[in-house]
């Protein structure tokens, strides 16, 4: 089935998001206003025992982890974050007054991806941040221009839900139509800033539909992933089609030079005006068994979806892509 959809807000571009867990209000005021000075979201729990569920809400770019915390410590929630497939390429870096090696060796056998020493440099503490940042990037754990999860944490979430067929899962695959054709008219820096702002209407989607199992995630270039259950599908996909072609139609003509802007140029036939396709597949109704054969499925789906004029969203009821038509 093809289906469009409304808009109700425009979401803002992301940003790289700090997720802060320390129990000391001055420590952790003081790292808040640091990062967000810097342009980072930045978030705050006092309580360990609520940073698992915090984080998987949140879903930060990096977590900055006290060692000491009341109710449970560190090391027991980097543990059971490596332990949550959402969460477990995320990187971790722990600040505590311990300065021992035995410390240290410790954060590291739990899975955190750095230390600082309390009392710390203000400098090594954003430095410490950006290369934990720029490494998760080179490592695919994040996409540098959505800051969604890259291609690697992708394959290991998919793999995962696939290999539990107790619980009912959905898929969904995001791609921009004429992208290229976008880019050579507007510039490929006017495209890269499409391509931000469709990371950033996933993330919006997901907050109002979605829950702390949902999950999305950047492939690179314009593909996105999206993991849900299949009572949310219809609600993400209509969200997504009805932001992105409200962003379209009031930014595509925004970043024409003046002196070639003129009435024939706002005709839609002179203006590659790209639109959204999305293919969605369940647990019900997909029966490839693996990875690739989901793939295939949703490229088969989004093939079909991009044969159809605007934007517009395919669910597989189980019958070939090409029965699927174009509709309201």
């Amino acid at each position: 089935m093809a289906r469009r959809g409304r808009l109700e807000k425009k979401p803002e571009s992301p940003a790289d998001r700090i997720f802060i867990i320390e129990d000391d209000p001055t420590q952790s005021t003081l790292m808040r206003y640091l990062l967000q000075g810097e342009g980072y979201q930045v978030d705050l729990v006092a309580d360990g025992a609520l940073a698992l569920s915090q984080a998987l809400v949140i879903r930060p770019n990096l977590v900055l982890l006290d060692v000491m915390l009341p109710n449970v410590d560190g090391y027991t929630i980097c543990r059971s974050f490596r332990e949550e497939p959402l969460l477990r390429h995320t990187p971790v870096v722990m600040l505590t007054a311990k300065a021992s090696i035995a410390d240290r060796i410790a954060g590291l056998r739990v899975g955190a991806d750095g230390y600082i020493t309390k009392p710390f440099e203000l400098e090594e503490l954003l430095l410490t941040v950006q290369h934990a940042l720029e490494k998760a990037r080179l490592c695919e754990v994040f996409d540098p221009l959505s800051h969604l999860p890259g291609r690697a944490v992708v394959k290991e979430v998919l793999n995962a839900r696939l290999g539990r067929p107790d619980i009912p899962w959905a898929v969904l695959q995001l791609d921009i139509d004429r992208l290229k054709a976008f880019n050579d008219y507007y510039g490929y820096a006017v495209g890269d800033e499409l391509i931000k702002e469709l990371g950033g209407m996933v993330r919006w989607a997901l907050e109002r539909h979605g829950s702390g199992q949902d999950f999305a995630g950047h492939l690179g270039g314009d593909d996105f992933v999206v993991v849900s259950i299949p009572e949310r599908v219809d609600a993400l996909c209509r969200e997504l089609v009805a932001a992105f072609d409200t962003h379209v139609s009031l930014q595509y003509n925004a970043n024409l030079p003046a002196q070639e802007y003129n009435e024939d140029q706002r005709r839609a036939s002179d203006c590659p005006l790209t639109t959204l396709s999305i293919a969605a597949t369940t647990s019900c109704l997909f029966r490839g068994g693996n990875r690739l054969a989901l793939v295939d499925t949703l490229g088969q789906l989004i093939k079909a979806a991009k044969a159809m004029a605007g934007s517009k969203y395919i669910i597989d009821d189980g019958l070939a892509p090409s029965s699927f038509a174009g509709g309201e």
